[in-house]
C-alpha cells in the first residue's frame, strides 16, 4: 500500500468511514496486535506475492496513523524482523494453515494509512489555489508550486534568488496557506501544520538537470 490509487489502501479508507468492515478471520490478530505493540490496526489483507517466481503468502498489516507504523521501523525503510516474525508465528499459531498456500513462506510487511492519506489530500489540492498561494507570496520571484505525494515543492526561478530568501518565513507562511486548504478536506483530522513538508528549488534547476521534466525530476 503505497499510492491512494492501491485497492488496500481504498478498502483500509472504507473501513475508517464506518463503509467496511474487516474479515471476521483477521479480528483476532488485530486484537492481539493492537495490544501487544499498543497501537491501531486498521486493516490486514493475506495475499500473494511472487519473489523468484516463488508464490509466497504475504501478511499486509496497516497501521492506522503514522506514530503506530513507526513502531515496527527498525531504520528508514527497514521492519523491524523480531515483530514481524512474532506477529507471523501468532498469526500462523491460530489461522487455519490450510487456507495458506506455502504457509512457511509467510511474510509481514506495514502500511501507513495516515501517510498514504495525506498524500492524497495533499496531491487533490488544485493548480489554481497553488497558483494563487505563490501570487500572494511573492509573484514576480516564484515560478510555481508542485505538490507531490506528501511534500510540496516551491520553485524559484534562479538559484542567486533562492539563496537571498528567508526560507523559514516563507515556509511558514506556505503552511499556513496549506494548512487552511488541507483541512478543509482533512475527514479525519489527522493534518497538522507543522506536518507539512515544503522544499525549495528553482526552475533554473529544474531546467539545466532535469531536462524540464517532471518524470525526471520526481523519478
Amino acid at each position: 500500500m503505497i499510492l491512494p490509487s492501491d485497492q488496500l489502501y481504498k478498502q483500509s479508507k472504507l473501513i475508517k468511514l464506518g463503509k467496511n468492515k474487516v474479515k471476521q478471520e483477521y479480528l483476532a490478530i488485530i486484537d492481539w496486535i493492537n495490544f501487544k505493540y499498543n497501537v491501531n490496526v486498521l486493516n490486514i489483507l493475506l495475499d500473494y506475492v511472487i519473489v523468484a517466481k516463488e508464490k509466497l503468502p504475504r501478511l499486509y498489516v496497516v497501521l492506522e496513523q503514522s506514530t503506530d507504523y513507526n513502531k515496527f521501523k527498525k531504520k528508514p525503510f527497514i521492519y523491524d524482523k523480531v515483530k514481524q516474525n512474532k506477529i507471523k508465528d501468532h498469526f500462523l499459531a491460530f489461522f487455519d494453515k490450510e487456507k495458506i498456500e506455502n504457509s512457511d513462506s509467510l511474510f509481514v510487511v506495514f502500511g501507513n494509512f495516515e501517510k498514504v492519506y495525506y498524500e492524497e489530500i495533499n496531491e487533490s489540492i488544485t493548480k489554481k489555489d497553488l497558483n494563487r498561494i505563490a501570487y500572494e507570496i511573492d509573484k514576480e520571484n516564484i515560478w510555481g508550486i508542485s505538490n507531490m505525494f506528501d511534500a510540496t515543492t516551491v520553485f524559484y526561478y534562479s538559484d542567486s534568488y533562492l539563496a537571498k530568501i528567508d526560507k523559514v518565513n516563507i515556509k511558514d507562511r506556505i503552511s499556513e496557506k496549506l494548512f487552511s486548504l488541507l483541512k478543509k478536506k482533512d475527514q479525519f483530522g489527522y493534518c497538522a501544520i507543522e506536518k507539512i513538508l515544503i522544499y525549495f528549488d528553482t526552475k533554473e534547476n529544474f531546467d539545466n538537470n532535469y531536462q524540464s521534466n517532471w518524470y525526471y525530476y520526481y523519478k
